[in-house]
């Protein structure tokens, strides 16, 4: 099974990504900072996709990168669609992981 891990998942360009990527032998992992949107496209493709999980943290700050990175584990993922949003750029700049 293919793992895609989709950022900025819950609206816009990241949604329509995840709509496209669908597939059966296909897991999506979804992320997004709204739970009530990232809820509604996880639940508009879970019956078109072997499996759609939900990831939700906050990528502006490094406990959130960190935590992202638990829940995905360390299977390999096979693509990765990078499209947060970010609107404050000092504040994503500031951040570094060790």
């Amino acid at each position: 099974m293919k793992r895609y891990l989709i950022t900025g998942a819950s609206r816009g360009i990241g949604r329509a990504i995840a709509e496209k990527l669908v597939a059966n032998d296909v897991q999506l992992l979804l992320h997004g900072r709204d739970t009530v949107a990232l809820a509604e496209v996880c639940d508009s493709i879970n019956d078109r996709c072997a499996r759609v999980v939900r990831l939700i943290h906050d990528l502006a700050v490094p406990s959130g990168i960190s935590d992202l990175i638990d829940q995905v584990g360390k299977n390999p993922v096979d693509l990765l669609v990078n499209k947060r949003g970010c609107r404050n750029r000092k504040a994503l700049l500031r951040n570094h992981i060790d």
